[in-house]
């Protein structure tokens, strides 16, 4: 159902009937009133003509018989004008007082009358001092509960016009679905708020295409697409800054955009995917992109570093390994290909084990203690501003993850393996049998810790 809100004023004695000019969206025209509420109440209904409910706050005053009214209540003299004009319409009345606490009181009076799927209009113009205010949270709090609010309307007595302010109650949703999508990548609050979305420009239509890609890919683990889609976005949004780009008409939206641009500067950074997962309890997806994405990013962001002899030495087999680098298993040349960072730090973990010695191609106790002598041997090493200790931290969070993963998709290394991957974890408090995903999510938020102290000791963002 659609139904208008308004806040019934009392007519003053002076009070003098009078012609208001509309012209929003591609209507135009021009309607009388006498009491405050009554031309902005007529211009909604000519808008939305299936409008078929206005919900009155009546305060004592609006509904206190006058005698310039002939005896009437400013309340009931409105329902006679409108209803004169529109018979099919009804009237809910809701008392309020000057005082009387709009949270606390109107707010739940008004919400039990408006049903989820309605569409509301408000008409803002009258009523008591704090009726812009409370007609905004009203407005926030219908949107919240799914209530599309689909005009605001406000009568300018000097100018005797009545006005669209909708962008100004509807502007909280754009801020809070930014936001939302920084926080959580839901898209749900921006397209409620451009809603009819196939009305909007093209470029804005691509946009939230584009930011619901970046979602998607994150909650189903498409770790493969998601820097594709997340260099779609950052094209998508700088198109909507164009000057040509007809999204850039919404005034709010020109103003955000920038803001909205330098938070997502960075958003193929592996951190910040983390960091997003996290925000949003996405868990088995953080753990994921852990797994598949860190070894790449210690490798790109240059805190490990490898010779260009590193792949001949990566791919070494058994049997020409010496026993002073320690056991690894063959790496096929295929899955090398695919993902090197992926391999050569999971080459690491192989070589810091504390038993130097090869058990048929199992590790006693995978370590990363020893990484420091191990690197000795290896072409691989360290940014110079790094201490080891800060990229052991690092790599016992990549092991983490890798372990905790295995153990969600029952894909571990064997009891052996997995009991001494545990134990070592475990020395260093990490969760390995976890009773809440809470502990997940301590160890989690430490392992983003541990990547922005990388990013801080060399410079760089994260």
């Amino acid at each position: 159902m659609e139904r208008i809100i308004a806040v019934v004023s009392a007519v003053g004695e002076k009070a003098q009937s009078a012609a208001y000019h509309y012209h929003i969206g591609d209507k135009e025209g021009e309607v009388t009133g006498l009491q405050t509420n009554e031309a902005p109440i007529k211009v909604l209904l000519r808008l939305h003509p299936d409008i078929q409910e206005v919900i009155a706050i009546v305060t004592t005053g609006a509904d206190k018989p006058l005698p310039h009214l002939d005896g009437k209540s400013s309340y009931a003299y409105l329902v006679e004008q409108i209803s004169a004009e529109y018979p099919q319409l009804s009237f809910f009345k809701i008392h309020s007082e000057d005082d009387m606490d709009f949270s606390g009181t109107l707010l739940p009076e008004i919400l039990k009358r408006v049903d989820r799927d309605d569409v509301i209009c408000l008409e803002t113009t009258g009523g008591f001092r704090d009726t812009v205010t409370d007609l905004m949270q009203l407005s926030q709090v219908l949107t919240y509960q799914g209530t599309r609010v689909e005009r605001a309307v406000y009568s300018n007595f000097q100018k005797k016009r009545v006005e669209d302010v909708t962008r100004s109650y509807r502007s909280f949703s754009l801020i809070a679905g930014l936001n939302e999508f920084q926080r959580y990548g839901t898209v749900e609050t921006l397209k409620t708020y451009f809603a009819p979305l196939e009305e909007q420009p093209k470029e804005l239509r691509e946009l939230i295409a584009s930011m619901e890609d970046v979602f998607n890919a994150i909650s189903m683990c498409r770790i493969d697409k998601l820097n594709r889609y997340a260099r779609r976005f950052g094209m998508r949004l700088e198109a909507i800054q164009k000057p040509e780009s007809g999204a850039r008409q919404d005034p709010l939206l020109r103003m955000m955009l920038p803001i909205f641009q330098k938070k997502f500067d960075m958003l193929e950074s592996t951190y910040y995917h983390l960091e997003w997962c996290l925000n949003n309890r996405l868990y088995q997806q953080a753990l994921t992109i852990f797994t598949d994405c860190v070894p790449k990013y210690l490798i790109k962001k240059g805190y490990l570093t490898v010779d260009r002899q590193g792949d001949d030495f990566l791919n070494w087999s058994d049997d020409v390994v010496d026993d002073s680098h320690g056991a690894i298993n063959r790496i096929e040349d295929g899955e090398y290909n695919k993902r090197p960072e992926y391999c050569q730090v999971n080459f690491l973990l192989w070589l810091s084990r504390r038993n130097g010695s090869r058990t048929n191609g199992d590790p006693v106790g995978v370590s990363i203690d020893t990484l420091g002598s191990v690197l000795r041997n290896t072409p691989y090493h360290l940014h110079p501003e790094l201490k080891l200790n800060e990229v052991q931290d690092v790599l016992r969070d990549f092991l983490f993850a890798q372990t905790l993963r295995n153990s969600v998709n029952h894909a571990g290394g064997g009891d052996a393996y997995t009991s001494n991957r545990d134990m070592y974890l475990e020395r260093y408090g990490y969760p390995t049998t976890v009773q809440s995903l809470e502990e997940v999510s301590c160890a989690l938020t430490d392992a983003l810790g541990h990547l922005k102290t990388l990013a801080d000791k060399t410079g760089q963002p994260v």
